[in-house]
């Protein structure tokens, strides 16, 4: 299993320290740190999520990889419970460039923003 399955998987298995140890493991590119900026936010460590979105976003070559940069953006802001800024994130996305993955996390935080899970 690729290492950034293996991150998602952990985050969705709302274990934020064992998705930043596996992180750590991995090699440079973009997608790690942008995951081990939510792991952080699930820790409430934001200035260390900041600063892995920002090693995120530099990594990043193209536009198809600064999307899910964006939509980890919006996640980070929304563990932190800034809505406005989860919301902007959400609004500037590039919806379609995502993957299916990545757009149904993004919609996910839109919807749960707006109050609408229930």
């Amino acid at each position: 299993m690729q290492s950034s399955h293996k991150v998602r998987l952990l985050i969705g298995l709302g274990l934020p320290e064992c998705a930043l140890a596996r992180a750590e493991d991995a090699g440079a590119g973009w997608e790690l740190p942008a995951l081990a900026a939510v792991a952080q936010a699930m820790a409430g460590r934001r200035p260390e999520a900041e600063y892995l979105l920002a090693t995120a976003a530099e990594r990043a070559a193209h536009a198809r990889e600064s999307v899910p940069v964006i939509a980890a953006r919006a996640t980070v802001a929304a563990e932190v419970g800034d809505a406005a800024e989860a919301a902007d994130h959400v609004r500037v996305a590039d919806q379609p460039a995502l993957d299916g993955a990545h757009r149904a996390g993004l919609l996910v935080v839109a919807e749960a923003r707006q109050g609408s899970c229930r």
